[in-house]
């Protein structure tokens, strides 16, 4: 594959709640993605540049947020077991976007989960304390905002656990009617979220899951191509 650099980095990333089909739109954006093209996954940018984790990854910045994150998730009601579950995932996820963040200099990079769809209530508590670093950290960044009805969005988390076994923590426990509430809940707080987002300029793509994969996949990839073209 060609791959073509912009010399203006972007941060493309995935906000949904979780089972709304996410990771689904990803890989068909992925596998209808043009031979030559001009983005990356976290993975192509970390291996195509061989860059290593660091402590100077994780600036002043993202140590807030990680604190703030790591208070947040404690403070839910879960057991000890999942609570360490959810910090590893967290880790794992803000060492990938630090990561490509620091050295990025070229490459436009597609993130299936990011910053905003992880650390988003964090990020936005910054906005309140920090104005200028939340702006900083907003620059060059894109969003697709994936949703769907509540309803169709639980059925989709029972379908799966029922096929896979995979239940998030914060899905334990609840029957569908709770999940209904639960995602009613988090669909209000994103919301607001891309409500301050579109205050501010940010590139977002708003896309119903429930609509036809291949039709969504192609909305994706045409955004993603044409961010940055005001710029250059």
């Amino acid at each position: 594959m060609i791959i073509t650099k912009k010399n203006i980095p972007y941060y493309i990333e995935f906000v949904g709640p979780s089972g709304v089909g996410k990771s689904i739109l990803q890989k068909e954006v992925l596998r209808i993605r043009e031979p030559d093209i001009n983005w990356l996954t976290p993975e192509e940018f970390i291996k195509l540049e061989n860059v290593t984790v660091n402590d100077e990854i994780f600036n002043s910045t993202f140590q807030e947020i990680i604190k703030s994150k790591i208070n947040k998730v404690l403070a839910h009601d879960l057991t000890s077991t999942n609570h360490l579950k959810v910090l590893s995932f967290l880790y794992r996820n803000i060492t990938s976007v630090a990561l490509v963040h620091h050295y990025n200099k070229n490459y436009k990079v597609l993130f299936e989960e990011g910053l905003f769809h992880n650390f988003g209530d964090s990020l936005f508590d910054l906005h309140q304390t920090n104005y200028k670093e939340f702006d900083d950290i907003i620059s060059n960044r894109a969003i697709v905002f994936c949703t769907a009805k509540p309803e169709t969005i639980a059925n989709q988390i029972l379908e799966r656990n029922r096929l896979f076994s995979i239940l998030q923590p914060f899905h334990e426990f609840k029957n569908f009617s709770e999940l209904v509430e639960y995602q009613k809940g988090y669909l209000r707080e994103v919301d607001r979220h891309i409500g301050l987002l579109r205050q501010k300029k940010v590139p977002i793509l708003q896309i119903n899951t429930s609509d036809n994969l291949q039709k969504n996949a192609i909305k994706v990839n045409g955004f993603i191509n044409n961010l940055g073209q005001e710029k250059t």
